[in-house]
C-alpha cells in the first residue's frame, strides 16, 4: 500500500471545499462541480526515480540498437513482397485466398478484355452476399403429374375438334358448325360416342368416365368433365394398390370402418352374442331411428 505524504493530506484538504449552512444550494453545487474538475486535471505521471536514473546512462544505446535493427529488416524484405498484388489486398502470396483470379503476369494465357460483354459484375451489394452467402441453394421437386392448364375457350375448341373427327355426316358437321358445344349426341350412333371419347384422350391426356359419357346429352357436358377436378382416391385403394405394402402378412387393409361387430364375425362369436341380447330383451344394435328402422342391421350384414 502507498504512502501518502503529509504535503498530501493538506493538499487533499485545502482541495475539498467546505460547506457551511448558510450557503444556498446552487452555491453548494457549483463549489463541488468545480472541485471535480480540479480533481481531474492531474499532472503526468513521472516514472520511478530508478528508471530515470537507468534512462540517463542507456538511453542512447537503445535508441542506436533499435535504429540499427530497423534499417536492416528493412533491407531484408524484398520490395515486391509489399506490392499488392490485388487491388485492396496487402497480403504476401502464399497467403492469398484461393480461387482468386490469377494476374497478367502470372498467367501467359490472360487476355485483357475490351467489351463488358459476359463479364463479371464485382463489387456490388448482391455480388457480396452471393460470395459470403453460406445457405444451401433450394432445387424444389417437379411435379409427378402434369396440373391442367386449360381454359374454357380451348377445351370447347378440343372437344368441337374432336367431334369432327370421330365421324359425323356432312348434314351433321354443318349442324355442328353451326351449334357449337350445343350440338345435341342423344341420337348420334354409339361409335361417335366411343370415337370421341379416344380423340379426347389424345388431345387431353384425360379419361372420359363412362357414366359420363353415357349421361352426357350436348358436347358442353364433355367439356364440363375435361375441366372438372377428378374425384380423389380413396387411401384404401391407394393402399391395396401398393403391392410391397400388402404383402405384409400383419397387415389388412378395409374399404370402410371397422367395428367391435365386425372384429366378433371374424372371430365367430358374434351369432351367439346377437342370440344372447335378442334371448335377453337387450337392443343388438343400439337404441334409436337406426335400430326401428334397420338400417345398422343392413350395415352390419353387408
Amino acid at each position: 500500500m502507498s504512502r501518502i505524504s503529509t504535503f498530501g493530506r493538506a493538499v487533499s484538504q485545502l482541495a475539498t471545499p467546505s460547506t457551511s449552512s448558510s450557503t444556498c444550494r446552487s452555491c453548494q453545487l457549483r463549489i463541488s462541480a468545480a472541485s471535480q474538475q480540479r480533481q481531474l486535471q492531474t499532472s503526468a505521471a513521472r516514472p520511478a526515480f530508478v528508471d530515470r536514473f537507468k534512462s540517463v546512462f542507456r538511453g542512447k544505446k537503445e535508441e542506436e540498437s533499435t535504429d540499427v535493427t530497423t534499417a536492416s529488416a528493412t533491407e531484408a524484405l524484398d520490395p515486391s513482397d509489399r506490392q499488392p498484388e490485388f487491388p485492396g489486398w496487402y497480403l504476401p502470396k502464399e497467403n492469398i485466398p484461393e480461387g482468386w483470379a490469377k494476374t497478367p503476369q502470372d498467367d501467359s494465357a490472360y487476355v485483357v478484355a475490351t467489351e463488358g460483354k459476359d463479364l463479371e459484375h464485382v463489387g456490388s451489394e448482391k455480388w457480396l452476399e452471393l460470395q459470403f452467402d453460406d445457405k444451401p441453394n433450394y432445387k424444389g421437386w417437379s411435379k409427378v403429374k402434369k396440373a391442367n392448364g386449360l381454359s374454357p375457350r380451348d377445351a370447347g375448341a378440343r372437344v368441337i375438334e374432336a367431334a369432327k373427327k370421330a365421324g359425323l355426316g356432312e348434314a351433321r358437321l354443318q349442324q355442328l358448325e353451326q351449334e357449337g358445344l350445343a350440338f345435341e349426341v342423344n341420337d348420334v350412333q354409339t361409335n361417335f360416342f366411343l370415337q370421341l371419347t379416344k380423340n379426347l384422350r389424345t388431345a387431353t391426356n384425360m379419361q372420359i368416365p363412362d357414366i359420363i359419357m353415357h349421361r352426357a346429352t350436348t358436347l358442353k357436358d364433355f367439356q364440363q368433365a375435361i375441366l372438372s377436378k377428378p374425384k380423389p382416391k380413396k387411401l384404401s385403394k391407394d393402399l391395396l394398390a401398393n403391392s410391397e405394402l400388402m404383402a405384409n402378412p400383419n397387415l389388412q387393409v378395409r374399404g370402410r370402418r371397422q367395428t367391435p361387430i365386425h372384429k366378433e364375425r371374424a372371430v365367430g362369436r358374434w351369432k351367439v352374442i346377437e342370440e344372447e341380447l335378442v334371448n335377453r330383451g337387450l337392443p343388438v344394435f343400439g337404441h334409436g331411428i337406426k335400430a326401428d328402422r334397420g338400417i345398422s342391421r343392413d350395415d352390419h350384414a353387408a
